[in-house]
């Protein structure tokens, strides 16, 4: 993953990400709309910190949340 990267760049990525984070084994056993977003967040930082550093008006945080939530249907939460 590159270094700096655009909320467009991150948006394109986010399924592989995601995908990355749900194919550990502490995630995989658990069901998609049990997965927990700051689980997702703390692996994202420690693993692809680039990956949070966007511009966005609402924050690299929320964005990821709201792609979070729907790619795993928790939009139900909001």
């Amino acid at each position: 993953m590159k270094g700096d990267m655009t909320k467009a760049d991150v948006r394109a990525a986010f399924p592989g990400l995601l995908g990355e984070w749900q194919r550990r084994p502490e995630v995989r056993s658990v069901d998609e709309q049990q997965q927990s977003f700051s689980s997702f967040w703390s692996w994202l930082k420690d693993t692809y910190p680039q990956a949070t550093r966007f511009r966005s008006v609402t924050g690299a945080s929320t964005d990821f949340e709201h792609w979070f939530d729907q790619a795993t249907h928790q939009s139900w939460r909001n």
